[in-house]
């Protein structure tokens, strides 16, 4: 069974860099767009689909797509 990622795990990737609630709208925002519903949990796939579309976000910085990759790569190897 696939690891479940809590949401926060998710904006604490994000929040040194943007702050906690721009963080949080980020990640909405995107799983939003990549059409899993608002959760607490989400599987690792979703996790990294939500990665993607933070990266995809208008508003966001080179800094912040960065820290997308960042955190795909650490779901990937089980490091979140």
């Amino acid at each position: 069974m696939s690891e479940q990622i809590r949401i926060q795990q998710i904006v604490d990737a994000f929040k040194d860099s943007i702050g906690e609630g721009k963080a949080d709208e980020f990640v909405k925002t995107a799983a939003a767009n990549a059409g899993v519903d608002d959760k607490r949990r989400y599987t690792e796939q979703e996790a990294l689909e939500i990665a993607d579309e933070i990266s995809e976000l208008k508003e966001v910085s080179s800094f912040v797509r960065t820290s997308a990759m960042t955190l795909k790569t650490r779901i990937r190897t089980g490091n979140l």
